[in-house]
């Protein structure tokens, strides 16, 4: 035959094949092979290895390369072995001996060298030809060939292993590293890294650091020195680590963690070589990597990529590329990592790290196993480089591949990440889309374990999905969420489940609570009914959380398992339903809507059972207590029936009437029918508006003739009435009994007949829910009939009324209350008459359960009717006296008649506390207390007046403060008290505006002149202030001062008016009880502690005015609690004011307080002495003063004097006026005297001060002069005053010595004055005839005090006359009085008629202070001394050109004439005469009361400045 061109087909076949005959060589090589296990030593080897020699020079290579196997498999399977050795081994040693020319030549060798690799396995370890042969296979190493290369590196590791040859490792390993690193020849370096691989794998693993190798490798890698050689030596130790991977496998593994980073570091070499030899390296470790070793390897590596520098990532990326190359299990271990990050490397800027990813992924696709996704790799691979762009296309071609074969390890590790990017897209189809896959992924793979190593990145996309805000997207997440955990089951998702739940749970977004809903719901159909059932309790218990979001996520629960569930659900619907009505009461709103949905659900799904498995719970939910559980119910039976009658009115069959099978309605018995719309119909009626809407639409959908259809379900209704009317529950009660009043009014007479009679029957038999039930439904009946029909019955009606309101319970009493009002409202005030007066005979009888009884049927009836009940009730209950009867009645109708009470109360109060003596002391005489009656009208008027609204307090307090009042009768004072005391105490009213005037009647209280008046208005008032809220108590202090004082001001005048002396301390009487002063204290302590600073001082001088009215003896509890404030506050920066009202307020309890004091000596001392240094004078008295009082309580005098004389020593003048008069009243009052030395200091720096320019210190100087004179000689006083005004020469130091003395009179007894009468008598005397004003003035005070201290008897004589009994002591005093000279009285007179008015208005000072200090010389010696001065005060009272003088001579007048008892002529001693007498009578009749009934500043005007 010919060809096209011509040519014959054998010659066209050598054409084609040169060599044709190849194939019969090649099967001579083969039968050689087959011939090896036969094949005798002796004879046949030599022969035919000769053949052997001869074809391993043929020229076509695949025959020369089967003769070189048959060769190699004769050597290995020769039976005799050792003979073998002998017969070869000198063949073998001749044909490598002969000279090699041509490249013929070197293929033979080649072969020879493979031969002697082979028959080297069979020479035992200790035959000296195992030297020669190690020798010439290193030698044979630099064959160009890696097959013989690597052949004899297997065989050198098999030689050296034994121990006759291994004294020669070390050598051969120097020889082979120094050739590895420094020839130039690629072959030379490839054969010596195989050597040095066989070599280390026969000495051990251990000869690699006991010779250096490692080091010798790695700094030969690390030499980054330019140069061919030094290039050469790093290509030769990267092929050393290749080979030694090889030759050693797993062995190798510790050192490959080492090399790692000089792989990575070659991988991006300079030189080509070294970048090639580097990959190999890498490729070929990775393909003998264990598990453990990825494991190690792989952490570099991905840190890698995370450099900055782009050779690493490049270097990182290769060596990850390589890993395409590890063994199948490992492959799949490491791909979840790897292809991840090979991902985002694919975005790397730098083109060569880019393709070296896109290379290291081709690599990982080009092991691809499945054909399917084999053809998908480039679109998997353009979706992983340009995402945005391909993703969607991978994803459409992955849709639509159909599957025919598993899928392995690397085409999962292409395909997860798309699914990754997928699961993020933005776009609902895309999501839906790889969802769908991933859920189907299991289902493709031979090992589904596979894919767990991806699970913990596409679990959190998948949980990102789930919680998407379309549902579409959610439900294709979840179903991918259920078919994972199908395939691979819970265990490898262990944080799922808990995921699910605790997302039912949150708070902050409804969507992510619908998507953990649907996602648990498809988990659980995933793993089965056995997990629904065991994870049912939990749920169960979630439904009934605390948290209103958590119980919405289980509602939408339910409804996701039963559509995912379906019939499989069915078993767990009696356990989940009541749940699901619970739901449709919750409070939160979206719960209620959650619930609704799953029972729609549940009706949807289950409508074939449903008659049978809804209707009973929802029928009883029809009569819940909670109101959105009937709504619900009401709704969902409404669409159970609905579909039960596909929408069509339901047909009401009567009894025994046959029923069409064909319906679904059929499955429910005509009495359940009956009974179903009788719950339906009374629904209609319920509590609730929403429940009766829904009701009556689902009624009307039902029911097309109303009236028809309740003729028929009558008996089934009326039960169903009766068991509401009898229930507990207000909402069933009330509900029934107006779809009573309904059916009344739709069936009319027809009906009364029937139910009257059972109502009646069931308030006389039947328990207290049902009569209960039974009061409701009368009132609902009464309503729907009207009057005419009641009136027809009305005598049982009024039976019945009256009975219920006679009933024990509550609730049948207050139902009773209800028809009462119904019944009123039809017959009006007949009812009344009617009802009362027997609520009225019950409360005077003598049985206290009657009279209970009466009470609670007046305050039902008051309360349902006030206004028509109460103005008939109340002149009836107030007939005086109030029996106790009616108090009870008032106190039961009180708390409920509401505003039917206000136009009554100035009625109904004095009637009640007429006859209220809550103190036995205020009992009239003959009357016996019925303590009884007392409480039961104190507890009547209480609740009167507790019951008063806002409208009504002013009639309230108008009623109360109109018996309060001081002319009211004590009794009443105290009831009132008590009642406005329980008033501020237990309403609840804003009392704020009436605060003011309530406060001011109970402080009036406190000075009546009944003890229990005063006891009951401090009661009241304590309880008052404990009401106010503190912060209110600033806006009362001011007014709760002026009240007290005005109070007191009040009791000094009945005081003085009842005879008490002027002189005598007034107290309060209400202060004076044990805790009189605690409401006060409690206002004026707050106030001082948190007012502003005006209010403090307001506060701290009301607390003083208030201690000044109190006893000693009821200030003592409250001393210490009133100190510690008072010196705290004392201290700090105030208001100048603030300070002198508490330094005051510390005086007077000094006075009153004493001994309890004494603990605060230091503290009140310290503020004393700076109070000195203040810069306002009024202050600074006000420490002077309250220092003269502390000292009483002082121990240590001595070192205050000190520290008061060296304060005044450098004290400003200012200051120095209050340090004067602090150190005179220190020294005036102290106890124990003080040193002598100083004493004289203090002398000493007074007397320098009389004649300063400052006339207030020159007053107080000589103050403390005279001070000093109680612990000294009075003359030594009067000396040292004449030698320090001797020298003046002027009037000036005249009136300094007068004010000495004058210091002296007023310190000094008589006894001590007694020395210097004379030098006193003497000074007034001259002072008095001056002719300077400033002397005459006090000349006049300073006779008077002599006059008194001369006419004061010796304490001896006084002493006697006692002893000598009444009468002696007067007549002694009037025989001192003699000692006084006429020349002093003269004096007097000239000074009354002196030319000065201011001179004349002194005299007449010192006249009233004469009656002061002593009266008994103006009386005595029949009248002398007044005899003598009265026609000069006669005369000034008749000048009527001076106010002034013409008052002062008038109130001297009185003094004289009080001090004389002069109240008329006749009283009056003969030698006055009788125009004088004449003018004291008429003044007396005239003026004299007046004058002694008035206080006047005047009074005190000869008082010491201290």
């Amino acid at each position: 035959a010919l060809s096209m061109d011509g040519c014959s087909s054998h010659e066209y076949a050598q054409i084609l094949e040169p060599d044709p005959g190849w194939r019969m060589r090649q099967g001579v090589a083969l039968s050689l092979k087959a011939l090896a296990p036969v094949l005798r030593a002796r004879e046949q080897l030599p022969v035919v290895f000769a053949f052997l020699k001869r074809s391993l020079a043929d020229e076509h290579e695949v025959v020369a390369q089967e003769m070189v196997e048959s060769g190699r498999t004769i050597i290995e399977k020769q039976s005799a072995p050792t003979e073998m050795v002998g017969i070869l081994m000198p063949m073998l040693e001749a044909f490598l001996a002969e000279p090699a020319t041509t490249e013929t030549h070197d293929r033979v060798r080649q072969g020879i060298v493979l031969y002697m690799g082979s028959l080297a396995k069979h020479i035992p370890s200790d035959d000296a030809r195992v030297l020669q042969v190690v020798s010439r296979l290193v030698d044979a190493l630099g064959t160009p060939s890696e097959v013989v290369q690597r052949t004899v590196a297997q065989s050198l590791a098999m030689l050296l292993s034994a121990p006759a040859a291994k004294p020669l490792g070390a050598k051969i390993l120097e020889t082979l590293r120094t050739t590895l690193l420094s020839t130039p020849k690629y072959a030379a370096r490839r054969g010596a890294a195989f050597g040095l691989a066989g070599v280390v794998k026969g000495l051990g693993i251990t000869s690699l650091k006991q010779h250096g190798v490692m080091l010798a490798l790695q700094a030969a890698v690390e030499d980054k020195k330019r140069g061919e050689l030094v290039t050469n030596a790093r290509e030769g130790a990267l092929q050393a680590f290749e080979c030694l991977t090889e030759m050693l496998g797993r062995l190798f593994e510790p050192y490959v963690i080492t090399i790692l980073p000089l792989l990575l570091t070659s991988v991006a070499d300079g030189a080509g070589g070294v970048r090639h030899a580097a990959v190999s390296a890498s490729q070929r470790i990775m393909g003998k990597l264990s598990a453990q070793g990825v494991k190690m390897v792989l952490p570099s590596l991905l840190q890698a990529l995370e450099e900055e520098k782009w050779r690493t990532k490049h270097a990182a990326v290769e060596l990850l590329g390589a890993m395409a190359y590890c063994a199948p299990k490992q492959l799949s271990n490491t791909l979840p990592q790897v292809v991840p990050a090979l991902t985002e490397v694919l975005t790397h800027p730098h083109p060569k790290v880019k393709e070296s990813a896109n290379l290291a992924l081709k690599s990982i696709g080009s092991v691809i196993r499945n054909p399917e996704i084999a053809l998908l790799v480039p679109t998997l691979l353009q979706a992983l480089s340009e995402p945005a762009a391909h993703t969607a296309d991978a994803l459409d071609a992955l849709a639509h591949c159909q599957f025919e074969h598993c899928v392995d390890p690397p085409s999962l590790a292409l395909i997860v990440p798309v699914l990754h990017r997928g699961l993020r897209e933005r776009g609902a189809h895309a999501k839906r889309k790889t969802s769908h896959i991933t859920g189907n992924m299991c289902s493709l793979l031979a090992e589904r374990k596979d894919i767990v190593p991806y699970m913990p990145l596409l679990l959190p996309a998948l949980k990102g999905v789930l919680l998407d805000p379309i549902p579409e997207v959610r439900s294709t997440g979840a179903k991918a969420l259920g078919r994972l955990c199908a395939g691979l089951g819970e265990e490898h998702f262990p944080e799922l489940l808990p995921w699910l739940i605790a997302g039912l749970g949150n708070r902050d977004s409804a969507v992510e609570r619908v998507g953990a809903a649907q996602g648990l719901a498809e988990v659980l159909s995933a793993l089965g009914d056995g997990k629904v059932a065991a994870m049912l309790p939990e749920l169960i218990d979630g439904s009934t959380s605390d948290s209103p979001t958590v119980r919405e996520g289980y509602a939408l629960l339910w409804v996701h398992l039963v559509l995912v569930l379906g019939p499989r659900f069915e078993q767990h619907l009696p356990a989940v339903l009541p749940l699901m009505l619970n739901g449709l009461a919750d409070e939160a709103e979206p719960v209620r809507d959650a619930s609704m949905h799953a029972a729609m659900t549940v009706i949807a799904t289950y409508l074939e059972v449903a008659a049978g498995l809804l209707l009973p719970p929802l029928q009883a939910g029809l009569v819940e207590e909670n109101y959105r559980i009937r709504q619900s119910s009401v709704e969902l039976l409404g669409d159970l029936m609905l579909r039960l009658t596909n929408k069509q009115s339901m047909v009401v069959l009567e009894h025994g009437q046959p029923q069409d099978s064909s319906s679904l309605i059929a499955t429910i018995p005509i009495e359940g029918q009956h009974e179903l719309l009788s719950a339906l119909y009374v629904a209609r009626n319920d509590a609730s508006v929403t429940v009766r809407q829904a009701a009556s639409g689902v009624w009307k959908g039902l029911v097309s003739n109303t009236p028809r259809t309740l003729r028929i379900i009558l008996p089934s209704l009326t039960n169903l009435l009766i068991s509401g009317l009898s229930s507990d529950n207000g909402d069933k009660q009330q509900a029934a009994a107006r779809a009573m009043g309904e059916v009344v009014g739709k069936l009319g007479e027809r009906v009364l007949p029937v139910l009257i009679p059972i109502l009646q029957r069931g308030l006389r038999e039947g328990d207290t829910a049902r009569r209960a039930g039974v009061c409701l439904g009368l009132a609902e009946l009464m309503a729907a009939v009207g009057r005419e029909q009641v009136g027809q019955f009305l005598d049982g009606l009024v039976s019945v009324v009256r009975t219920g309101l006679c009933d024990d319970e509550p609730c049948v009493y207050e139902a009773a209350a209800r028809s009462f009002s119904m019944l009123q409202r039809l017959i009006g005030s007949q009812a009344v008459h009617e009802i009362i007066p027997s609520m009225l005979h019950y409360l005077r009888s003598s049985n206290p359960a009657e009279v209970l009884m009466g009470q609670r049927g007046l305050r039902e009836v008051v309360a349902q009717r006030p206004a028509a009940v109460v103005p008939y009730l109340v002149p009836k209950l107030c007939i005086s006296p109030v029996t106790l009867a009616n108090a009870r009645a008032l106190e039961a109708v009180a708390t409920v008649a509401d505003e039917a009470l206000h136009n009554h109360l100035d009625v109904i109060l004095p009637a009640l506390m007429q006859e209220m003596y809550l103190e036995a002391e205020l009992t009239p005489e003959g009357n016996t207390q019925n303590i009884e009656l007392r409480d039961t009208l104190l507890a009547a008027a209480e609740a009167v007046v507790l019951a008063v609204h806002e409208e009504g307090l002013h009639l309230l307090f108008s009623t109360l403060f109109s018996t309060i009042g001081h002319k009211s009768k004590p009794h009443l004072r105290v009831a009132s008290a008590t009642l406005l005391s329980s008033l501020c105490a237990k309403s609840s009213l804003d009392l704020n505006v009436f605060t003011a005037q309530i406060m001011e009647t109970f402080i009036t209280m406190f000075h009546a002149p009944q003890p229990p008046v005063v006891r009951a208005g401090w009661a009241a008032l304590e309880q008052l202030i404990k009401g106010l809220p503190k912060e209110r108590y600033v806006l009362h202090v001011g007014w709760m001062r002026e009240k007290l004082l005005a109070a007191g001001d009040e009791h000094r005048s009945a005081q003085l008016s009842s005879g008490v002396p002027r002189s005598e301390p007034i107290t309060l009487p209400g202060l004076c009880l044990t805790k009189g002063l605690s409401p006060f204290l409690a206002v004026y302590l707050h106030v001082l502690m948190t007012g502003s600073g005006e209010l403090r001082e307001v506060a701290a001088a009301a607390l003083g005015e208030a201690i000044s009215l109190t006893s000693a003896a009821a200030l003592k509890p409250f001393v210490i609690q009133i100190t510690g404030p008072l010196i705290r506050i004392v201290g700090d920066r105030f208001l100048s004011g603030v300070k002198a009202a508490i330094l005051h307020t510390l005086t007077l309890l000094i006075d009153k307080g004493a001994v309890l004091l004494k603990p605060f000596v230091p503290q009140l001392q310290t503020t004393f002495v700076k109070a000195l240094s203040d810069s306002t004078k009024r202050v600074r008295m006000h420490g002077a003063r309250a220092l003269a009082k502390l000292v009483l309580l002082s121990a240590r005098v001595e070192p205050l004097v000190n520290e008061l004389q060296n304060v005044l020593l450098g004290a400003e003048t200012a200051v120095q006026y209050s340090v004067l008069v602090a150190l005179a009243g220190v020294l005036r009052n102290v106890t124990k005297a003080v040193s002598s030395e100083l004493l004289n200091k203090v002398q000493t720096a007074a007397a320098e001060r009389l004649l300063v320019d400052d006339e207030g210190i020159n007053m107080a100087a000589a103050s403390l002069l005279g001070a000093c004179g109680c612990w000294c000689e009075a003359a030594a006083i009067t000396d040292l005053a004449e030698h320090a005004t001797v020298d003046t020469g002027e009037w000036k130091g005249q009136l300094a010595e007068l004010q000495v003395h004058l210091a002296l009179l007023r310190s000094l007894s008589a006894q001590q004055l007694h020395p210097i009468f004379p030098t006193l008598l003497t000074s007034a005397q001259q002072a008095a005839a001056s002719d300077r004003i400033d002397l005459r003035q006090p000349a006049a005070h300073a006779l008077v005090r002599v006059a008194a201290a001369m006419s004061e008897p010796e304490k001896m004589d006084e002493a006697g006359a006692h002893e000598l009994g009444e009468g002696s002591e007067e007549q002694l005093a009037q025989a001192a009085a003699a000692a006084v000279p006429q020349c002093l009285l003269d004096t007097l007179v000239s000074l009354l008629t002196d030319h000065v008015a201011e001179v004349r208005v002194s005299a007449l000072h010192a006249v009233k202070q004469l009656a002061h200090l002593r009266p008994v010389l103006l009386y005595a010696n029949k009248g002398y001394a007044a005899s003598v001065v009265l026609p000069s005060i006669i005369m000034l009272c008749q000048d009527k050109r001076n106010t002034l003088l013409q008052n002062s001579a008038q109130r001297s007048l009185m003094h004289v004439l009080r001090s004389c008892s002069w109240d008329s002529i006749d009283c009056m001693p003969k030698q006055v005469s009788s125009e004088v007498a004449m003018y004291c009578s008429d003044f007396v009749r005239r003026s004299y009361k007046r004058l002694v009934a008035m206080e006047s500043e005047a009074e005190y005007s000869d008082e010491d400045p201290c």
